[in-house]
């Protein structure tokens, strides 16, 4: 290798090196998450915060653990589909609107899941999504459920002295059920209620573009890459490889960004628009 090649690889490893180092300091993510790595239940409990039926298995979706529940279909805490966590996700649900809810979840059951998100808070009120989300049955399939509609508007206040605005600016408990019904307890089913990487991003502040405004998870990815600002507007998006090369990849939106066709390894997504350029490190595993 000549030496005027030698200082050109030299040069763009330091640059590569040294994008590392302020995507590393400039990524930021807030909230809770519980993606029981730890193989614990990671604070998660029965609605009356017993341990009965509940279990961390393997695989997961990332090939580590998960959370099972199994239901036996009486009308008592050990057949109501329903799950509580009393620590990690005790915020402000209030930043604008744009905190998001995210989770892998496997409906391995003859039933389809409805899915609803609740939340009380200090003083005992309680919340619970209106519209649920409908998940499926798919044998061995994890599916990723995105809950970004974090607003007034998408609960119904079930008791309590507080408003549904009230509640969301401070957070006691979180709690995930499965009802057909608008209700803060789950239904009691002869079934699995199967959960996994359940985490909290939010946003800075309104028109912002920088790196702590730009949410992109899940991290690491199998797949896809979801994009998550307040910023009006994105106007590209790129992914490039360690030697900053662009890669070829499916875009939807400028807000998921599809990775299944390269290879596992660190990749760099980098976003534009008229206030500037940020890049963010993401993982392919």
């Amino acid at each position: 290798m000549s030496i005027i090649n030698l200082y050109i690889e030299v040069m763009n490893r330091l640059q590569i090196y040294f994008l590392l180092f302020s995507i590393s300091i400039g990524y930021c993510q807030s909230g809770g998450y519980t993606y029981f790595e730890s193989g614990t239940l990671e604070d998660w409990a029965n609605s009356d915060s017993s341990l009965t039926n509940l279990v961390i298995e393997q695989p997961g979706s990332d090939d580590s653990y998960y959370f099972k529940k199994t239901c036996d279909g009486s009308n008592t805490i050990n057949g109501e589909m329903a799950i509580r966590n009393l620590l990690w996700f005790q915020d402000n649900y209030m930043n604008g609107g744009a905190g998001i809810i995210y989770l892998k979840i496997r409906n391995e059951n003859t039933f389809d899941l409805h899915l609803r998100l609740g939340f009380t808070d200090y003083d005992g009120s309680k919340i619970i999504m209106t519209n649920p989300i409908i998940v499926s049955p798919s044998i061995g399939v994890w599916q990723e459920i995105n809950i970004d509609n974090i607003h007034p508007q998408a609960f119904t206040l079930i008791e309590g002295p507080n408003s549904i605005e009230d509640i969301l600016f401070g957070t006691f408990e979180m709690r995930l059920i499965h009802n057909e019904s608008i209700s803060f307890n789950g239904a009691y089913e002869n079934g699995i209620f199967e959960v996994d990487n359940i985490g909290t991003v939010y946003l800075a502040g309104v028109d912002e573009f920088n790196n702590d405004s730009v949410i992109i998870y899940p991290i690491p990815t199998k797949d896809v890459i979801y994009i998550k600002t307040n910023s009006s507007f994105i106007g590209s998006v790129e992914v490039l490889d360690l030697l900053g090369r662009k890669k070829d990849v499916k875009y939807n939106n400028h807000n998921e960004v599809d990775l299944s066709n390269l290879k596992n390894g660190i990749y760099f997504l980098r976003l534009s628009n008229k206030s500037g350029t940020i890049t963010k490190k993401i993982i392919k595993t």
